[in-house]
């Protein structure tokens, strides 16, 4: 089958992957659906991954190996994104693998439904525990591209359909917890190629998430398939997954654009506004003060003073702005609660507030 109009795109970032692309690799080869374009990119790996890509180019057809200087696992996505010619686009972490029905799964929700954007459940794999299941009831759900930008920040996109966030059975921890939700991963998705094609990844931290927003921001449709078909591997060692105090400082400069964002388009056309980027501003900024209190100053004590003072700063000055109203709606009252703290109260006082109740 070499039909351009099914084909997928499979894009691969390796960088010093070496002893564990072959099992990524194999599971690509492998799936049941066999009209792929698999382009792995060598992000200038100093190991032996260049060669094994080459190798695998050199022995299936449907196989592309692109060597590059290290940029990123941003850029390296970025010149795959150039590179592909399929009609749909995924993406694959050069250490993960996949279930052998995944491009099968999803190629057939998306293209069923008429869907911009198909994707699955997964599996949370670790070496010295139980694995994690997300998304495993069987059930195939359709959404807006305005839900999806909400459950990006929720957990539950069911739960986003009443504007009263306090109504919501969503707990505070689930509201403050940006990485058990499936919706900012890239990697079990089938993408419209000519949407994905407008977008760009950016940065070194959470750049998956980002990315998801302005996907979603892009789409009319989107099918989700609660069938886990992926397996994101984490290692004992964290790495390329670990949170540092480095990668939260970045979250917080991402969410920051992105309320910029969402504000630079309520101010140029107030009327059209939906309601759904409305209630965004305030699970935005949620996740801002997750990303600033919750990650860094609790789970890292030994932050710098100089950290904890900007990522304060930088908060405080977000929350004015929606406490005075210029952020589109008066926040609920929980919210309102949490932001008075953070304004009023001393670090070190906060700091012991938040831990007494629990976060």
């Amino acid at each position: 089958m070499n039909n351009k109009q099914d084909l997928i795109s499979v894009i691969v970032a390796i960088y010093n992957k070496e002893y564990l692309i072959d099992e990524c690799i194999q599971s690509i080869i492998e799936q049941t659906y066999h009209n792929l374009e698999i382009i792995l990119v060598d992000d200038g790996s100093t190991d032996g991954s260049g060669d094994i890509c080459d190798k695998y180019a050199n022995s299936d057809s449907r196989i592309l190996a692109l060597h590059k200087e290290n940029g990123g696992l941003s850029d390296a996505r970025n010149a795959g994104v150039d590179a592909a010619t399929g009609a749909y686009i995924a993406f694959v972490d050069g250490d993960d693998h996949l279930a052998p029905t995944m491009y099968e799964t999803l190629h057939k929700a998306l293209t069923e439904s008429g869907s911009d954007v198909s994707m699955c459940g997964h599996y949370v794999v670790y070496s010295d525990k139980p694995a994690i299941t997300l998304g495993s009831n069987g059930q195939t759900t359709f959404h807006s591209g305005d839900d999806a930008l909400l459950g990006l920040f929720s957990n539950n996109i069911e739960n986003f359909h009443s504007y009263d966030i306090d109504k919501l059975k969503l707990s505070l921890r689930s509201f403050l917890s940006p990485n058990i939700s499936i919706f900012g991963y890239v990697w079990n998705k089938l993408i419209k190629s000519d949407i994905a094609k407008q977008i760009k990844f950016e940065g070194a931290y959470i750049e998956d998430f980002f990315y998801s927003y302005k996907l979603y921001s892009r789409i009319d449709k989107l099918a989700i398939v609660r069938k886990p078909e992926y397996y994101y591997i984490q290692y004992p060692d964290g790495l390329g997954k670990a949170h540092t105090v480095a990668s939260n400082i970045s979250r917080l400069k991402i969410y920051e654009e992105i309320f910029h964002d969402i504000i630079k388009t309520y101010s140029a056309n107030p009327t059209h506004f939906s309601l759904a980027q409305k209630k965004l501003v305030i699970s935005t900024f949620l996740r801002i003060f997750e990303s600033t209190i919750i990650r860094t100053i609790l789970n890292y004590p030994d932050t710098s003073q100089k950290d904890v003072h900007e990522l304060l700063v930088r908060t405080k000055s977000r929350l004015r702005e929606i406490i005075k109203g210029k952020a589109l709606a008066a926040p609920p009252s929980r919210f309102a609660f949490l932001g008075l703290l953070l304004l009023v109260l001393p670090e070190r006082v906060l700091k012991k507030v938040l831990t007494r109740v629990g976060l």
